[in-house]
């Protein structure tokens, strides 16, 4: 359902652009309690936030959103997130997201 969305975003995340501006460190994001509903256990909160935040708290939820609107102020519009899965549309269901992030994640672990 979100394939095709989270790609664009693994890729973009993946990119020399992203890595400039932010490093996010996609190894720290933890399969278990990610949830794309929660900006803390989403793919940006844990995969953004600094190295002494796990992830796992409220207190990460902010990182994201300084780290991409710092970035390029464009990155925060809600087009762009959405078409690189990191929400969902209005009254989307964001469990079939996470799921999408997971199997994602999951391949390109195995793939390096």
């Amino acid at each position: 359902m979100y394939e095709a969305e989270v790609q664009r975003g693994l890729a973009w995340l993946k990119s020399t652009e992203a890595a400039q501006a932010f490093a996010p460190d996609l190894d720290r994001v933890q399969l278990d309690i990610l949830r794309m509903e929660f900006p803390w256990s989403c793919v940006l909160g844990q995969a953004i936030a600094p190295a002494d935040i796990d992830g796992t708290g409220y207190e990460s939820s902010g990182y994201w959103r300084v780290a991409l609107s710092s970035f390029n102020p464009s990155t925060e519009d809600d087009e762009f997130m959405i078409t690189h899965g990191f929400r969902t549309d209005f009254g989307g269901e964001y469990g079939p997201l996470t799921e999408a992030w997971r199997e994602a994640l999951t391949a390109d672990r195995a793939a390096s």
